[in-house]
């Protein structure tokens, strides 16, 4: 008998923490670079003029950019904790316009036509089924809210994180003082694509577990068929 036969919240409850993280990479869809490095001592990178903008400035323009991208793609959500088994599940984000969805742990969400949609996913070609249309949502507005908190991070006057730029679209969060409840952790690497400007690779280091997004495939290309139908 499996652990989770054994303890049905298990299941459940790792997909809970899954989806969490969904949420925030669909939320974030900042982009990483395919070519990814290692966490660790960071390089040196050659100075710039005193006229070019801050690392900081370089993060916020690039993640805006990302929030308007058009792109699909492929690839994988691990977590690796401390103490218990690898959560590790195919991961699919379609990006068009004002549209966004995902795909995680066996149902797609996001919002089509300025509605919520979540769907079940239908067989292994990652269809929709059983989709429900909720309410109203800017993500317009949701996006600027998103940018919004990420400047309140990373405020040189009172930085919760400080950020370095690494080069090859990647930067580096680093927490201040002490742990925080954020869902940047202790430590994140963000990296965007310098195409497409979507996520293609996150690690994010929490208190007890570490995350990371690895993009397999991407392309600028949404076909229709890609987002659920909301009438």
């Amino acid at each position: 008998m499996s652990r989770d036969e054994q303890d049905p919240t298990s299941s459940e409850r790792r997909r809970a923490i899954g989806r969490a993280l969904l949420g925030l990479l669909v939320g974030l869809a900042v982009g990483l670079g395919l070519t990814y490095l290692a966490m660790g001592d960071d390089p040196e990178l050659p100075r710039r003029g005193a006229d070019a903008p801050s690392d900081r400035d370089l993060l916020l323009g690039t993640w805006g950019r990302s929030q308007r991208a058009t792109y699909t793609l492929e690839g994988s959500f691990r977590r690796t904790p401390e103490e218990g088994e690898v959560v590790d599940d195919p991961l699919v984000v379609v990006q068009r316009g004002e549209d966004r969805i995902a795909l995680g742990y066996g149902s797609w969400d996001g919002v089509v036509d300025g509605r919520s949609v979540r769907c079940l996913r239908s067989g292994r070609s990652g269809g929709f089924r059983d989709c429900t249309v909720g309410g109203a949502v800017d993500r317009d507005e949701a996006s600027r809210a998103e940018l919004r908190e990420l400047a309140r991070l990373t405020d040189p006057e009172s930085p919760v994180y400080r950020v370095t730029t690494l080069g090859r679209g990647c930067f580096l969060l680093r927490v201040v003082d002490g742990e925080l409840p954020t869902a940047h952790g202790r430590r994140a690497r963000y990296c965007f694509d310098s195409h497409t400007g979507a996520l293609t690779r996150v690690r994010i280091e929490h208190a007890d577990a570490v995350d990371e997004v690895i993009v397999t495939s991407i392309t600028q290309e949404v076909d229709p068929a890609d987002l659920p139908p909301t009438a």
